[in-house]
């Protein structure tokens, strides 16, 4: 990162103090006093805006919950929400729209977000948030403690991505001009590339594609058959690694990077570093921020407005 960037919101700043935000928002946490409903099932609503949110939190808890979880972005609640359905209320939209909602009088129904004011949402400090809530309502156990163990290794983090010519600014400088397709695996890789594929949207104001395995390697890479000539201008192929994938499925990943490897500009390999799922997932988004912004910065472009989103309900 160069002297004075162009970053009128001071995101630079925010993406640094998300360690602080993260601890804040489990201090809070803490001192809330939540019921222990008998809860056989968990819906996640929330207006478009909320999609990354709602992925990431599935990511995390589905594979420790005793019961399913499932996301309601811009829809109505599923016909069998009852009174022994949690519903977690993702922004303020959604959870005003819940509290005239007839049927959300049969329903557990709370809200969640970030504590520490910010100036604009983010995906780790708002996980932070509903992650704890679940934790807090007897629904998950062990969370919030992987949690505190990240914020330390999200410190170190932002302490060597803030420095001059970090990762993240080499990785920024790579891809350049370039528009980045980013692959991961499973659960966590489907929300860790979700949300670089955002913030290179609305920070660098650059077009970016995003997919996972299983999945992307039955279809989508079927059409890097041809025009080579081409995408090899125009794309650099970036990869998330997460830990948790399958060996199957990591094998799928190094064959899908080695066929996209003749037909991209560079190949750029992420690996997560953290000692549980989320922890991991809080450094690939966390990375994917800071790239991001430097993309901005070397484009000199400010990472802060989006007047686009003005135009729309989000």
């Amino acid at each position: 990162m160069t002297d004075a960037p162009l970053d009128s919101l001071d995101l630079f700043g925010a993406v640094a103090a998300t360690p602080s935000a993260v601890r804040q928002t489990l201090v809070a946490a803490d001192a809330t006093d939540l019921p222990q409903p008998d809860i056989s099932a968990v819906v996640l609503v929330g207006v478009a805006s909320s999609r990354l949110l709602a992925v990431a939190i599935e990511a995390v808890v589905a594979p420790l919950l005793d019961c399913p979880i499932v996301s309601v972005v811009g829809g109505a609640l599923p016909g069998w929400a009852g009174a022994q359905t949690l519903v977690i209320a993702l922004d303020n939209e959604s959870a005003e729209a819940m509290l005239s909602d007839p049927r959300a009088g049969s329903v557990h129904l709370i809200s969640v977000g970030a504590v520490a004011p910010l100036v604009r949402r983010s995906t780790v400090v708002e996980l932070a948030g509903a992650l704890a809530a679940l934790e807090g309502l007897g629904l998950v156990r062990g969370i919030v403690d992987q949690m505190i163990a990240a914020i330390a290794q999200l410190e170190v983090r932002c302490s060597e991505l803030s420095a001059p010519r970090s990762v993240a600014f080499k990785m920024a400088r790579r891809i350049g001009r370039t528009m980045p397709i980013i692959y991961g695996v499973g659960e966590i890789g489907a929300a860790a590339t979700a949300s670089w594929k955002a913030s290179i949207n609305c920070n660098a104001k650059a077009p970016a594609f995003a997919n996972v395995i299983p999945g992307l390697d039955h279809d989508e890479v079927c059409g890097w058959a041809q025009h080579g000539d081409v995408t090899r201008q125009v794309f650099t192929l970036v990869t998330l690694g997460h830990g948790g994938e399958s060996a199957e499925d990591g094998r799928r990943l190094a064959i899908t990077t080695e066929i996209c490897d003749e037909i991209v500009g560079a190949v750029l390999e992420v690996e997560a570093v953290g000692s549980s799922p989320v922890a991991r997932l809080f450094d690939l988004m966390v990375l994917g921020e800071y790239v991001s912004l430097e993309m901005a910065q070397a484009a000199d472009i400010d990472p802060g407005p989006v007047p686009i989103l003005a135009l729309y309900e989000v």
